[in-house]
């Protein structure tokens, strides 16, 4: 059968999928999964063909485009990728498109762009209206200009005016393909060419022994490797290739990350009888086939990383791949160093902090077979590995397995449980402080419930003292290290061990304010305070960017009486550096991990340097492993339960469980330092007494009074708007309308005004629904998407994280 017809996936929020008609020089290599540009309006697009056939269907033929070009030597994504890209563009209310984009490496698609050019004598002739002539003056003075350059410097309206024109003849308009920014990368290699007749002079003593240098490269060599190794100049060797000799060529050069390069450890101890258990659990219920997923919960420091590599041993024994995924780039290089130490030369990196070609690198031996365990966050989750045999989830509880900032918003977690049924493997989700809801599954017996209790070696959990932070300001200790806590970090120097202390805020002070108006510095786009950063004397808007300087002065009364308050990891690193200044501190937040390699860089110098502290946010209270660290300190561990949020309590837990895990993983017991002003609150002493099960307990009976997560599933809608009355107002009218037709055991809840209610100059408004009807809830959520016609911006997330 003659195939003329492709569906396409755009990689756009619109919904359906679009038909283009497939040339027949393109026939041939048009096959499902590949990638095809095609026209889509002025631009052109790379999108993804999902289906082919010889009908158009009910489109008329006159209306259908040809595709361009398909620029994949084979396919992008097999049968199984592009039917968990429908499965979760359905359930997160995306487009397959969408999916399919995220699920390629950043810096790989194909895009065109549109440059407008003046014709000659363009417009001389032509009456104009205003903005048309502003377009001319503009090309006039700049010569040919990008379109999208136009509208930044015109306005949104350049583009209708730039159309007109076009009609008129005054302009034309050139369309470019961009390069991708990631893309194979080549080096120049010299080598001698075999069995050629010598026919250098005898003067050409220096051809001569370069000659004789290259033949010891039988299959060649780097050219700025030769010429600084042996040093020739670039002239003898182009003296060598003009008579025959040498031939240069341009060789691929696989990028690696700096992770893989890591010195190997001894990762494959003997396995401890809990371990063994789970291990033989797991099989049995791997044996009968399609397994249930299964919920490993073990003790920080129980050895779930050495189940791992069992499970993965076993995957490959069968010709099978892996997957793992790790919640913070930060734990990212402990990770690999465990897996690349006894698998060597065959795992792949991917993660964000990678350069866009070592991204594309990796993805492509990933997607070849070359290498079969894939190590990364929430994203790896699509990595193309052509057949894997399990899938890990790592700190399978952590809230950065969701993305929340743009479409599709997946749970990495929930999207690697899909694509383990698909396949019919395991998908294993370990954590210490596991999720509500995948606790439920486990104890529910929808999920396979294994534990790992106790420590490896019989170690003691470290012993927790709880600070009452109220205490020390009765005792006139201002300072936000407690007196125990400054005093066992004293210790810990002294002895050469090491101190992790987490405070999950950073900046210097998080609020500025003059003592004589009491004036507050905020952010004039966003519903939010600035943070003063010393590093670079700055009030910094955490929500969009927004820096502004800071003067000496209010700038409301003109007092010179600001006053700077809370506090962040900068001032934390100021205080550790005033009461310890000859220990070394290591800091990590989002201000110092934003180079490339910076998260490896750092944790290297903490673990293998002379530093003594390593302070920073929630990623230094991730899996990390570190023997040396004896004693961890947790400043303002309570701070979360605060915001309005029904996990605040779960997040407070989990954050002061896993920091404290932290220490004591090597041969010296470690001891934990949890500073709180509300250190009687049921989610803090369960996790200063290394206690789940009495936090689920308390935990469970609330959400079930409330019934929240995991006795209902969420659905939070976000209108945003520059008119805030509008904006109440659209949202009432949608509130409204769904519960007119919300399905039975649902609950509409708002619209009110977001928590944060502005950012970047927009009004923000929720409604949330609560429901047991997800799926015919997502059906009339999906049916408001596709009609929704007003000023707003309308975004929805499925089973949100965040409420804020």
């Amino acid at each position: 059968m003659f195939i003329s017809y492709a569906s396409i996936a755009l990689p756009l929020p619109l919904a359906g999928l679009f038909t283009y008609r497939v040339p027949e020089k393109l026939a041939p290599v048009a096959e499902v999964g590949r990638r095809a540009l095609v026209p889509f309006g002025p631009r052109m697009l790379a999108g993804f063909i999902v289906g082919l056939t010889d009908t158009p269907g009910d489109i008329p033929e006159s209306k259908i485009r040809d595709i361009r070009d398909i620029p994949d030597e084979g396919r992008v994504f097999d049968d199984y990728m592009l039917e968990l890209a429908g499965w979760v563009a359905d359930y997160y209310l995306s487009t397959v498109g969408e999916v399919l984009r995220t699920a390629l490496p950043a810096g790989s698609m194909v895009r065109s762009r549109i440059r407008v050019h003046l014709r000659e004598d363009g417009g001389d002739s032509v009456d104009q209206s205003d903005r048309q002539a502003q377009v001319v003056e503009y090309l006039r003075e700049r010569g040919p200009t990008l379109l999208r350059t136009l509208q930044t410097g015109l306005g949104a309206w350049a583009d209708a005016a730039v159309r007109v024109l076009e009609r008129r003849g005054v302009v034309s308009l050139e369309r470019e393909m961009t390069v991708p920014a990631a893309r194979p990368k080549t080096e120049r290699h010299v080598r001698a060419v075999p069995d050629a007749e010598a026919r250098l002079s005898s003067r050409a003593r220096k051809q001569a022994e370069c000659l004789e240098a290259l033949r010891k490269y039988p299959d060649g060599v780097p050219l700025a490797e030769f010429v600084e190794r042996h040093g020739f100049s670039r002239g003898v060797l182009n003296a060598l290739a003009d008579a025959g000799l040498a031939a240069f060529e341009e060789v691929e050069v696989i990028r690696r990350s700096r992770m893989l390069d890591q010195e190997k450890v001894e990762a494959d101890h003997t396995l401890t009888p809990s371990q063994t258990e789970c291990l033989r659990n797991i099989g049995e219920e791997c044996a009968g086939g399609n397994p249930r997923p299964i919920l490993l919960q073990g003790v920080t420091g129980s050895g779930k990383t050495r189940v791992y590599i069992e499970l993965v041993r076993a995957a490959l024994e069968k010709g099978r791949g892996a997957i793992i995924l790790v919640p913070e780039i930060a734990l990212t290089p402990q990770t690999v160093r465990f897996f690349n130490s006894v698998f060597p030369e065959r795992v792949a990196v991917l993660h964000s902090a990678m350069s866009a070609g070592e991204r594309f690198d990796m993805w492509r031996l990933i997607h070849d077979g070359s290498r079969d365990v894939v190590i990364g966050p929430r994203s790896a989750v699509f990595a193309p590995l052509p057949a894997p045999g399990v899938i890990i989830v790592d700190e399978e509880h952590d809230h950065s397995y969701k993305q929340t900032d743009t479409a599709p918003r997946y749970h990495a977690r929930d999207v690697a449980v899909v694509r383990g049924k698909l396949l019919g493997v395991p998908v294993v989700l370990g954590s210490a402080t596991p999720s509500l809801e995948s606790w439920h599954n486990a104890v529910t017996g929808k999920y396979l419930h294994v534990r790992l209790p106790e420590r490896v070696d019989s170690r003691p959990l470290p012993e927790v003292t709880l600070v009452d932070m109220r205490g020390e300001r009765e005792r006139e200790n201002f300072s936000s290290l407690s007196t125990v806590l400054r005093e066992e970090i004293g210790e810990r120097i002294v002895r050469g061990e090491k101190s992790i202390v987490l405070i999950n805020r950073r900046g210097f002070a998080t609020g500025i304010r003059c003592r004589n108006c009491g004036y507050t510095l905020s952010c004039p786009d966003c519903s939010a305070g600035l943070v003063y950063h010393t590093s670079r004397r700055l009030a910094v808007c955490h929500l969009c960017g927004m820096e502004r300087i800071v003067l000496q002065h209010c700038p409301n009364c003109g007092a010179d009486d600001l006053n700077y308050t809370g506090r962040g990891t900068q001032k934390i690193e100021q205080e550790l550096a005033n009461a310890f200044g000859e220990a070394g501190i290591v800091r990590m937040d989002a201000d110092t991990t934003r180079a490339h390699d910076s998260h490896f860089r750092l944790l290297e110098e903490f673990r293998s340097g002379s530093a003594s502290i390593l302070l920073g946010t929630q990623m230094v209270g991730k899996g990390l492993d570190i023997p040396e660290v004896t004693l961890v300190g947790v400043i303002a561990a309570d701070s979360a339960l605060s915001l309005p949020d029904f996990r605040a309590s779960e997040r407070t837990f989990q954050l002061i469980t896993q920091v404290a895990g932290r220490a004591g993983r090597g041969e010296i017991p470690g001891r934990v330092v949890v500073q709180a002003l509300m250190p009687e609150h049921y989610s803090v002493t369960a996790a200063c007494a290394h206690d789940y099960e009495a936090f689920a307990a308390e935990e469970i009976e609330l959400r079930r009074e409330v019934e929240f997560p995991p006795f209902s599933r969420l659905i939070l809608l976000e209108l945003s708007g520059t008119d805030q009355a509008a904006l109440m107002a659209s949202a009432g009218e949608v509130a409204a309308l769904l519960a007119e037709h919300t399905p039975p055991e649902t609950d509409v809840l708002g619209p009110v005004e977001a928590p944060i209610a502005r950012v970047r100059g927009r009004h923000r408004a929720h409604i949330l629904l609560k429901t047991r009807r997800i799926t015919a809830l997502r059906t009339l959520v999906r049916h408001l998407l596709d009609t929704f016609e007003r000023p707003e911006t309308l975004s929805v997330d499925i089973d949100p994280v965040d409420l804020m």
